[in-house]
């Protein structure tokens, strides 16, 4: 039971580190595509559908000192504070209302009324969604704060894209970084119930990390360092025939260096490249999962390997 569950204890620590990997590398890619802003902006599309708003919203200051460049144009915020869309559509509104009047107007609540009011008499979907809030309201902080609920939620629903369009691009990343340092699951569990060192060394050290808080643990730990330790302790992590010399020749020669490197590597660890793939394509399953997850399963997996038999089986055994 004890070799299970310290077999366990290393995946979970691969996974663990496999994952950092892989979200280091979708940050990296999501700040490079604005892929946060991107998704934002097609939530505030879906929530001020009419053009006239949504062009005067994202140039209101309160929104277009948000933007890098030209608001519309550069690229988008990652986020939008809920009181700064609050204050500008209130605004926005507002002005409409002003410019179709003719009439001065204010940043009040009958001013805010009203304006809502004309936006639903044109069958803006602002209009509909925001009456009921603005009419219930007892005052204008009332009508900001019912305003930043109604963004909040529309925002709960872009964060779902977001871990939608995250996990699918983490399974490919997962793939690609499995690849790439030879993070085969099912030669990692072969090896692990093999061999008692190795698995010592990874519940060592799972323990080691397990015994910090989660942030701080993915703050502080560096993947690829670890990940390398383990393969120096004896888990097949890696390609050992790619080092110490580097390749050289042209890109041809390359190539038929890192295939015969692979197909060394496959005759090494006694696997098919069939079970080689779907030991990565597993691999790449686990990272989608997250860090945090990864790094929660493993603490408590520590924590009952060093939690031991109960008091009542240790009694019983030793009647």
């Amino acid at each position: 039971m004890n070799t299970l569950l310290d077999v366990v204890i290393g995946l979970t620590l691969v996974f663990f580190l496999a994952a950092m990997l892989c979200s280091g590398v979708q940050e990296i890619l999501a700040r490079t595509f604005s892929a946060r802003g991107r998704l934002m902006r097609d939530g505030l599309v879906g929530l001020i559908p009419d053009r006239w708003l949504y062009l005067r919203l994202l140039n209101h200051p309160m929104v277009a000192g948000l933007y890098r460049g030209r608001p519309g144009k550069g690229d988008p915020p990652s986020y939008l504070p809920a009181r700064n869309f609050a204050l500008a559509l209130a605004d926005t509104l507002i002005l409409r209302h002003r410019l179709r009047s003719g009439q001065a107007a204010e940043l009040t609540l009958d001013d805010l009324i009203a304006a809502v009011r004309d936006a639903k008499a044109k069958d803006l979907g602002v209009g509909h969604a925001l009456l009921p809030v603005v009419e219930a309201a007892t005052d204008l902080e009332a009508a900001l704060a019912g305003i930043e609920t109604w963004f909040d939620s529309a925002m709960e629903r872009v964060t779902g894209w977001y871990k939608s369009y995250s996990q699918k691009r983490l399974f490919v990343i997962g793939l690609v970084v499995a690849a790439a340092f030879n993070i085969d699951t099912i030669q990692i569990a072969a090896s692990l119930s093999r061999s008692a060192e190795v698995r010592a060394q990874a519940v060592a050290l799972a323990g080691q990390l397990a015994g910090q808080d989660a942030e701080a643990a993915q703050a502080s730990v560096d993947a690829r360092a670890q990940l390398r330790q383990l393969a120096a302790a004896g888990l097949p992590i890696g390609y050992t025939c790619l080092s110490p010399k580097p390749v050289d020749g042209n890109a041809k020669a390359k190539v038929v260096h890192y295939r015969d490197c692979l197909q060394d590597t496959l005759a090494g660890e006694g696997s098919r490249l069939t079970q080689k793939l779907l030991g990565w394509l597993l691999t790449a399953l686990a990272t989608t999962l997250g860090a945090p997850f990864w790094f929660d399963a493993m603490k408590k997996l520590v924590n009952v390997r060093n939690s031991g038999p109960s008091p009542v089986r240790k009694a019983a055994a030793s009647g």
